[in-house]
């Protein structure tokens, strides 16, 4: 991936081609928001962004979350930040942790979030996990 010097990988090999093919078209219009990405079974397991703040914070991270769904397994994690650089630090109190398709949380090691924060992802996980 272009870019990737950016981006921490872990990879539980083996990784097909195919499947790196399939990553890349994903990640490729939001690679400059990926910060860690984590391969499992020739499929994403989890993912961590850093999106820009905004009042359309909820579609930039759905946007990220909606692109990587395709190459990942079911459940996946989706972890993001708000900042204005990937490739900086990010303060993890800005964003929070989605548990795509799944309800699997590890609440002792959630953060104090902001309230911005809390309500952002208290959205996403109505939308994407299965908690309810």
């Amino acid at each position: 991936m272009s870019d990737a010097a950016s981006v921490t990988w872990f990879v539980d090999f083996p990784f097909s081609e195919q499947g790196q093919n399939r990553l890349e078209t994903a990640v490729e219009p939001i690679r400059h928001n990926t910060k860690r990405i984590t391969i499992a079974d020739d499929q994403v397991s989890d993912y961590f962004a850093v999106v820009p703040d905004g009042p359309d914070r909820v579609s930039r991270v759905r946007e990220n979350i909606e692109r990587i769904d395709a190459t990942a397994a079911d459940p996946w994690q989706f972890t993001w930040a708000v900042g204005p650089d990937p490739t900086g630090a990010s303060d993890s109190s800005s964003g929070g942790v989605i548990s795509v398709g799944g309800c699997d949380y590890d609440l002792d090691s959630e953060v104090q979030l902001t309230q911005e924060a809390e309500k952002t992802q208290d959205q996403l996980r109505r939308i994407y996990d299965t908690c309810r």
